[in-house]
């Protein structure tokens, strides 16, 4: 069962991600640009990309067993919501910005 209690921030740190916390990250980047679009995301599109291995090359199967890293959702996500937003997000991740871990959006156009 997903873990639903963790915080962005705890889910930035940590070394490996679930499908579910994908989702979650996905689902923060994108409300911060566009909160009618994130409410339209579901977990089960991170399942299913999971399964037919298009988070992270080389990675396909259940949605159980596979793991990301954070630089792997953080790819994920940017590829995301350029394509379907039209807007760059780029994630900054803990051990790469010591302070925190941050969402920086850019729109593209």
């Amino acid at each position: 069962m997903a873990n639903t209690t963790k915080t962005i921030q705890q889910i930035l740190e940590s070394d490996e991600l679930t499908a579910y916390e994908v989702y979650r990250l996905l689902q923060a980047a994108v409300a911060t640009i566009n909160q009618v679009r994130a409410a339209e995301l579901r977990p089960q599109m991170m399942y299913n990309y999971t399964r037919n291995g298009m988070i992270a090359k080389g990675k396909k199967g259940s949605g159980a067993v596979i793991r990301y890293t954070v630089t792997e959702a953080a790819t994920f996500i940017s590829k995301w919501t350029t394509k379907n937003l039209n807007t760059e997000v780029n994630i900054l991740a803990p051990k790469q910005h010591k302070d925190h871990a941050m969402m920086q959006s850019m729109s593209r156009g």
